[in-house]
């Protein structure tokens, strides 16, 4: 199961109608529906009951939809702690200065601001 299925199957629960979940999940209808049953296949039974005007969860699908949903939302916080410690992480920056530039100017500006 990859993170994107995830995304597309949400998308269809919410939409209840493949075309209008790929136009959300900017992705093409074929590419959606492709991914949704690579998911039916690796959980062994279908999430939908795809009828001519009308898409509606299949029991395996309600069961798994609260899983699904809290799939995402860890993806989604892991991803947010990710970014959030990059930002705050120490950054270190290494210097050449050429004597003649008078390296110690430089040297107590850069002291005071790391203080």
């Amino acid at each position: 199961m990859e993170i994107h299925q995830v995304r597309y199957f949400l998308a269809v629960c919410d939409e209840l109608n493949f075309t209008q979940a790929a136009r959300k999940c900017h992705v093409t209808q074929p590419s959606l529906t492709r991914a949704i049953q690579l998911l039916e296949k690796e959980f062994g039974g279908y999430l939908f009951h795809r009828e001519r005007s009308r898409t509606r969860l299949t029991e395996l699908g309600r069961v798994v939809q609260p899983y699904l949903q809290g799939v995402l939302a860890q993806a989604q916080a892991a991803k947010a702690q990710a970014k959030a410690y990059l930002s705050d992480a120490p950054k270190q920056l290494t210097l050449a200065i050429m004597c003649t530039i008078a390296p110690e100017l430089l040297i107590q500006m850069f002291g005071r601001s790391g203080r």
